[in-house]
């Protein structure tokens, strides 16, 4: 039977959700499919149906990226999944195909998205462009020296009585973490408003620590769970786990720190995603005692009109750059572009036939490259960019480096 690739009717969003999770070998709670279908939007939800079931599911979000120096529309692929049955049909590139065609056909100068497994993308040219850490640190032994001395206060809640103000926190936060993306109604709905018991994994409820300035306001919020365990001789082997940190201010973060270390009855704080460029191991007497146990991809970013997104960001340091983008995928895409760009504006154009290329990239590594959290001197190393002109890859390095390491704490 042959499948059928189309669009998701609004009354065909639950059972398509119910898909998608399926094949990310999840079984939500009563109601989580019914909050969580909210956020798609059915002319940008694709499928293949066969014999009156979806079989695989694909989806483009319409999202804000925060970039250096602003924000970016982007497509958010989503909800990626074939089922086991049908592998190997080629449903896979085809859904990759349609979605990547109708970002372009929108306008949109970049596609996005979280990967559920590494090796997948990178054929269809998205690279990793932002990473993040999990720390693990013993809650026992990790001292803040020196101690911190607070400047405003902390209040606990429950998540799911205080959404308006993790709200409107991330709405002014998002748009300075380059690699961050806008929430929308329907991701708040879905992934705080709701908080069942069965996706806890043992923990508390999630809680939420909210820090006030100096101003009464709040300007920052720590979201984590206490899975609870009791050690030999009543000695506490119970875990703080972080599940976000958002903070306007070093002082806010810093002070949100001190208190996860204080939580009683606790032997270790776990946190992740976090951050690669987090300042916390800075601070403790004992930096070991910041353990990074993990590190991992994030964000991965498919460039689709590349004057667009080079002229979209801004850049440390004024310079001039020619590129020679290989896009074996999208051929178009591919070309040689000038770029001329600095701290007050960056211009990107079609280059003419008669000027060098300075550093030969495929479209991959210029979606890592572009947000700044790789380096061109690292994929020179890696093989994966041919410096063309000698000295271009640390020119390079300089001019895409951003305020931050990007990150991204959404998975979409």
């Amino acid at each position: 039977m042959t499948v059928e690739l189309r669009t998701v009717p609004t009354e065909e969003l639950v059972p398509w959700r119910h898909t998608a999770m399926l094949g990310f070998a999840i079984s939500p709670p009563a109601g989580f499919v019914e909050a969580s279908a909210g956020q798609f939007e059915p002319e940008r939800t694709i499928g293949g149906w066969e014999d009156g079931r979806w079989v695989s599911t694909a989806g483009n979000l319409s999202l804000r990226l925060a970039i250096p120096g602003g924000h970016i529309p982007m497509a958010g692929v989503t909800s990626v999944t074939v089922r086991t049955t049908h592998r190997r049909r080629g449903l896979l590139r085809q859904m990759m195909d349609w979605l990547l065609d109708d970002a372009a056909d929108r306008g949109e100068a970049v596609s996005g998205l979280v990967a559920s497994e590494a090796p997948i993308y990178g054929r269809f040219g998205f690279g990793p462009a932002a990473f993040a850490h999990e720390l693990v640190i013993d809650r026992r032994i990790a001292r803040l020296e020196p101690p911190v001395e607070p400047r405003g206060t902390v209040t606990l809640d429950e998540a799911v009585d205080v959404g308006a103000d993790l709200r409107a926190l991330w709405n002014r936060w998002w748009p300075t973490q380059p690699g961050e993306i806008e929430r929308s109604e329907g991701y708040w709905q879905a992934h705080s408003d709701l908080d069942p018991e069965a996706m806890r994994k043992g923990g508390t409820a999630r809680l939420a620590a909210r820090h006030r300035g100096a101003d009464g306001q709040v300007d920052g919020y720590a979201l984590y769970r206490i899975h609870s365990q009791q050690g030999v001789g009543w000695l506490p082997q119970s875990r703080v786990q972080v599940e976000e940190l958002v903070a306007l201010t070093p002082t806010a973060r810093l002070e949100l720190w001190a208190y996860l270390l204080g939580v009683d009855l606790v032997a270790e704080v776990h946190a992740a995603p976090v951050p690669v460029d987090e300042p916390l191991s800075l601070r403790v007497t004992d930096l070991r005692q910041v353990r990074t146990v993990a590190s991992w991809d994030r964000l991965w970013i498919r460039i689709l009109d590349v004057p667009a997104a080079l002229a979209a960001r801004s850049y440390a340091v004024a310079d001039r750059l020619v590129l020679e983008v290989l896009d074996p995928v999208r051929p178009d895409t591919g070309g040689r572009y000038r770029l001329e760009a600095g701290p007050d504006g960056a211009e990107a154009v079609r280059a003419g036939a008669g000027e060098p290329a300075d550093l030969v990239v495929g479209v991959a590594e210029l979606g890592a490259l572009w947000l700044g959290g790789v380096t061109a001197s690292q994929l020179v190393g890696a093989g994966r960019l041919v410096e063309a002109t000698p000295g271009a890859a640390g020119r390079a390095d300089r001019l895409f480096a951003g305020p931050r390491a990007p990150f991204n704490g959404t998975v979409f």
